[in-house]
């Protein structure tokens, strides 16, 4: 523990590898190297670009498919097992689409007093939801607020077994900001 209330701890390691996630698949699928060089409060990281050398924001957040299924995950991450009454097996997708949408909502209400551009990751390991329920169901219904603050927001989701891997998990990403064109 770095000093910090185990919460906090727990809280910063989790953006860590929400971060470091995302940051391997930029690599990998689109040949951007961005390198972690230090943790901040607003944005939550501070990454150097291998080619040019400038530095980007990274702000990390999470969603989940309601209020229970964040408790019960963050139980779970502390060693705690507690029971939550959940109608996320009614309506996943939905539930999920509009978490991702207070998310997107909270953090673009936010003020980053930084000189260089920041990106936005919502990051989810639902595990109920595929990559075609991603595309088919969640992405439609994301409502990106009036005014973004980021250069660029993505969903990154761990996706446990999907259509495309029934065997083993996947980690997806889909660029919602700017929208492609």
């Amino acid at each position: 523990m770095t000093g910090i209330n185990p919460n906090e701890d727990l809280k910063r390691q989790h953006e860590q590898a929400a971060a470091q996630r995302f940051l391997d698949w930029l690599k990998q699928n689109r040949g951007r190297s961005l390198v972690i060089s230090s943790k901040t409060e607003a944005p939550d990281f501070e990454c150097t670009d291998g080619a040019s050398g400038a530095t980007v924001g990274l702000e990390v957040s999470t969603a989940y498919y309601d209020e229970h299924h964040a408790k019960g995950a963050w139980d779970l991450a502390r060693g705690r097992t507690r029971q939550y009454a959940s109608d996320v097996l009614q309506n996943p997708d939905e539930g999920l689409a509009d978490s991702i949408n207070n998310r997107l909502s909270d953090k673009c209400k936010k003020q980053y007093t930084v000189s260089f551009p920041v990106v936005l990751v919502v990051d989810s390991r639902p595990p109920l939801t595929d990559e075609q329920d991603v595309q088919d169901t969640i992405l439609p219904a994301i409502r990106l607020p009036a005014q973004v603050p980021f250069q660029e927001i993505y969903l990154g989701v761990d996706i446990p077994i999907g259509r495309s891997s029934p065997h083993g998990g996947q980690y997806w990403v889909w660029r919602v900001y700017p929208p492609l064109s």
